[in-house]
């Protein structure tokens, strides 16, 4: 008959075994030896008392899980800039076209996208966007450009109009924001 886990646990806290029938068994057999030479190894695991980690550790393991969004919303990411119409050479029918002053922008992260058309208006600039994830417009996300934050409408738009036009364009999401490179506004020179 082996001693019980119960009964190993018991003697292995009272640090000595001096009970005959433990003595005797722990003797005979080589199974319940090896268990008891366990419990006396690891006997103050279970008292012992755990420190608190460095502040740095707890720090970085914040950081870390803070990383993952299951929901893939973003935190804080630079679009890639995939399309400037001003770039873009025009077919030649269309030279001399009367939106020259039109430009049309197209930022890419992940399955984000964001599409600006800017145009210069009577007093300034006119600036629409759509936003897009996955292929979908994405209601309720703010457009921004510098202390001017529109939000999009159902079909993923946002309409404004500016002075100027937009030095830097971002996209603000319940996770995060999308931030696009910096605009500069003076025209290529056509060859």
């Amino acid at each position: 008959m082996h001693c019980s886990r119960e009964e190993l646990v018991r003697w292995a806290k009272a640090g000595a075994v001096g009970h005959k029938k433990a003595e005797q068994h722990l003797a005979e057999c080589g199974e319940c030896r090896l268990l008891w030479e366990l419990f006396l190894t690891f006997a103050g695991a279970a008292d012992a008392r755990l420190t608190s980690a460095p502040l740095g550790w707890i720090e970085r393991a914040l950081a870390i899980a803070g990383h993952s969004r299951p929901e893939g919303i973003l935190e804080k990411i630079a679009a890639t800039l995939v399309f400037d119409s001003w770039l873009s050479p025009s077919f030649a029918g269309l030279r001399g076209a009367k939106d020259t002053d039109a430009r049309r922008l197209r930022w890419e992260a992940g399955e984000w996208l964001l599409d600006l058309r800017a145009e210069t208006g009577t007093a300034g600039w006119e600036m629409v966007a759509q936003v897009q994830r996955g292929g979908e417009a994405i209601t309720g996300v703010a457009v921004g450009s510098g202390a001017v934050k529109v939000n999009t409408d159902k079909a993923g738009m946002a309409v404004w109009s500016s002075r100027r036009p937009p030095r830097r364009i971002s996209l603000h999401t319940q996770g995060g924001v999308l931030q696009c490179g910096e605009i500069a506004w003076s025209r290529p020179k056509r060859s």
